[in-house]
């Protein structure tokens, strides 16, 4: 992807924006390239949305389902602020030295549950009374949106971000924003994502 005239009516910048595929057995590797056409530094966040099937078969529960870090965490959960649409100072702890949550849509009344700078390379989805899962790897991102489907039904979203939305009463410029990336001239930034499904 490249910049059109409508593309820089709203983002002034030129780049030059690669999303490549690459399926390996039961792993699907999601790996952006971005780089700076431009002649001076530009400013970005990228992330992914991903979502996937909860529970996998029928007859289960999401209940049954649990979000498994690598490692144990100690992190905060930002807290989304749904009425004034954007991301609010206040925090919440999530994990004190642990390393994994159920599936309750209690959890998601305020949207997605997002951490920043935490330590696991890969999350993974999964049941409390089988071996299949979902294990998610990232690199390269500073931020982790977990989100479940209320109307939709029976999705879980794993959503690794440079960056995110403003927070509520935010009024500086593009560049100021939290996690922005800076690339200079004729450099470029990667990150990556890669989806393992075990049967």
């Amino acid at each position: 992807m490249t910049p059109n005239e409508d593309i820089l009516k709203q983002y002034p910048y030129l780049f030059d924006l690669k999303v490549i595929y690459t399926l390996n057995q039961n792993q699907l590797e999601c790996h952006c390239i971005v780089r700076n056409t431009d002649s001076k530094t530009i400013y970005f966040q990228i992330g992914g949305h991903p979502a996937f099937a909860c529970p996998f078969m029928e007859n289960e529960s999401s209940n049954e389902y649990y979000i498994e870090f690598e490692k144990d965490e100690t992190l905060d959960q930002k807290i989304i602020n749904v009425e004034e649409r954007g991301m609010s100072h206040e925090t919440k702890q999530l994990f004190d030295h642990e390393r994994r949550f159920f599936i309750r849509q209690a959890l998601f009344n305020n949207d997605a549950v997002v951490v920043k700078n935490f330590q696991s390379k890969w999350v993974a989805l999964k049941s409390i009374h089988h071996q299949k899962s979902i294990k998610f790897y990232m690199e390269n991102f500073e931020h982790l949106g977990i989100w479940a489907a209320k109307h939709v039904g029976g999705l879980i979203a794993i959503e690794p971000w440079v960056g995110h939305n403003d927070y509520v009463g935010f009024t500086g410029e593009f560049k100021e924003k939290e996690s922005i990336v800076a690339l200079p001239q004729n450099q470029e930034f990667e990150c990556k994502f890669t989806v393992e499904i075990n049967q």
